[in-house]
C-alpha cells in the first residue's frame, strides 16, 4: 500500500492513495553548496626517518627531521555535514480550505525558497514555516506541481539558514544517505540508512527508494548524501512494509524549479461558495467529503464523533473504530446516486478504494474497492451515517495492474 507521508487530510495525486489536498510552480536556482569539512592532519613519517629518541654516535648515519604539517580535506561526515545543513530545514504547516491541516518538511533551495511536497500544502495558498531556533514564517506557495509532489514556498527576503544543492549526479546503490525532517511533527530528526534504488518511475516521475526510516511529518524533506547533497524530496512511502521509502529524484525537483514542471497553481486557493441545504445531493456528498478527510487525516476520533448516528455510536468503542481505521487511506470517491427514504433518512450509494495494513483489510487486503450502499439519519448536527451494506461483488481487491 502507498502512503504519503506526512500528516494531513485528503490525497493529493490518484497515484498515491493516502493522504491530503491542493498548491503550487516557478523558476528559482539556489546556491550551489556542498558540506566538505578540512581539518589539519599530520602528514605520514618518512621510512627513512626516525622520531626516536636520538643517540650520540661517532658517525650519525641518520639524521632526524620533522614532518610537515599539512591541511587536507577530511572525508564527508554526517554528524559535520548535518550541523552545516540544520539551519536550512524548516517544519511546515498548512492549513487547507476544508480547515483540515498538515505538517510536513521543507527545505531553502535559494535564499527566499523553500521546497516541499505538494501533498503537505494542498490547495492551501501559504504554511508557517518554523526551525527549532524558535525561527517562524509564513511562507507564501509560488508553485506547485501534483503529479511530480512538488512545491515551492517563498520566504521572507532576510531569512537566514543553509542553502542546500539539488545534484545526484554519480550516486549509487548501496551509497549511505540519511533524512532529514520532522517526524511526527517532532524536533529536527536525522535517520539514515542506504539507497536501495536508484530511477524507479511512480506516474512518470522520477523516484529513488531508500530504507532509510522516513515517516509522516518526513514528507517534503531532503534526503541527503554525507556531502549535503539533496538527492531527492521524501514524498511516499508503502505501509505494512519495512524499509520502502521513495524520494522524488533530483532531477525532477531542479525541472521543477528550472519552470519545467507542471504549473498546478489554479489548484491554490479557496473557492468561495455556499452549500444550499435543500440540495439534498450536494449535502450529502459534502458529508462524505468530511468524514473521508477525518480518517485520511488520521482523525478517526473525530469521524466516529462527529458523523456516526448515536445507533452506531453505542454499537462500537470509539476506540476499536480508530484502531480499526489508524492505518486507513480513502480515495477514488463517488457518490453514485443519493436518495430520500422519508423526512429524517436517506440513501447513499457511494464507491471508494480503501488501502490499510494487511491485518485491518477484508481478507488480508492491503487494497479493496468498494461499493456501499449507506443508510444516512438526519438530526440537529446534520446527515450521520447509520449503517451500509455491501452491493454485490463488493468488495474486491484492487486490480494489481
Amino acid at each position: 500500500m502507498i502512503e504519503r507521508i506526512r500528516h494531513s487530510s485528503r490525497p493529493a495525486r490518484v497515484l498515491i492513495p493516502l493522504a491530503c489536498v491542493a498548491a503550487a510552480c516557478s523558476s528559482a536556482n539556489g546556491a550551489d553548496v556542498s558540506v566538505d569539512v578540512a581539518t589539519s592532519t599530520t602528514a605520514t613519517v618518512p621510512a627513512t626517518v626516525t622520531t626516536a629518541s636520538t643517540t650520540t654516535t661517532e658517525a650519525p648515519t641518520t639524521s632526524t627531521t620533522e614532518a610537515e604539517t599539512t591541511t587536507t580535506t577530511a572525508p564527508p561526515n554526517f554528524a559535520d555535514t548535518f550541523e552545516v545543513a540544520a539551519s536550512g530545514v524548516f517544519r511546515l504547516d498548512a492549513t487547507f480550505c476544508s480547515g483540515f491541516g498538515s505538517q510536513g518538511t521543507a527545505f531553502r533551495v535559494a535564499d527566499d525558497l523553500l521546497v516541499s511536497a505538494a501533498h503537505v500544502t494542498s490547495d492551501a495558498p501559504t504554511a508557517r514555516a518554523s526551525r527549532d531556533d524558535g525561527t517562524d514564517l509564513d511562507a507564501e506557495v509560488v508553485a506547485i506541481d501534483f503529479q511530480a509532489d512538488l512545491v515551492l514556498l517563498r520566504l521572507p527576503a532576510d531569512t537566514e539558514g543553509h542553502v542546500f544543492d539539488v545534484d545526484d549526479t554519480g550516486i549509487r546503490v548501496g551509497e549511505e544517505v540519511a533524512a532529514l525532517g520532522h517526524p511526527s511533527g517532532l524536533p529536527l530528526t536525522f535517520t539514515s540508512g542506504r539507497l536501495s534504488r536508484i530511477g524507479a518511475f511512480a506516474d512518470d516521475v522520477r523516484n529513488h527508494q531508500t530504507d532509510a526510516a522516513i515517516n509522516p511529518g518526513n514528507s517534503g524533506g531532503p534526503l541527503i548524501d554525507e556531502r549535503g547533497r539533496v538527492l531527492g524530496v521524501a514524498s511516499w512511502k508503502l505501509i505494512g512494509n519495512e524499509g520502502l521509502s521513495f524520494v522524488v529524484a533530483a532531477d525532477e525537483v531542479n525541472e521543477f524549479l528550472d519552470g519545467e514542471g507542471n504549473d498546478d497553481m489554479s489548484l491554490v486557493g479557496c473557492q468561495q461558495f455556499e452549500l444550499d441545504p435543500t440540495d439534498l445531493r450536494a449535502v450529502i456528498e459534502n458529508r462524505f467529503i468530511e468524514y473521508f478527510d477525518l480518517i485520511n487525516a488520521g482523525r478517526e476520533g473525530e469521524a466516529f464523533d462527529e458523523h456516526l448516528s448515536p445507533r452506531l455510536t453505542e454499537a462500537q468503542s470509539r476506540e476499536q473504530y480508530v484502531l480499526d481505521h489508524s492505518t486507513t487511506i480513502i480515495t477514488d470517491v463517488v457518490v453514485d446516486s443519493v436518495w430520500e427514504i422519508d423526512e429524517t433518512t436517506a440513501g447513499a450509494l457511494v464507491s471508494f478504494r480503501s488501502e490499510q495494513a494487511a491485518e485491518f483489510g477484508f481478507e488480508g487486503q492491503t487494497c479493496t474497492d468498494w461499493s456501499l450502499s449507506y443508510r444516512l439519519v438526519d438530526d440537529e448536527r446534520g446527515w450521520l451515517i447509520d449503517g451500509a451494506t455491501n452491493e454485490p461483488e463488493s468488495p474486491t481487491a484492487c486490480d494489481a495492474g
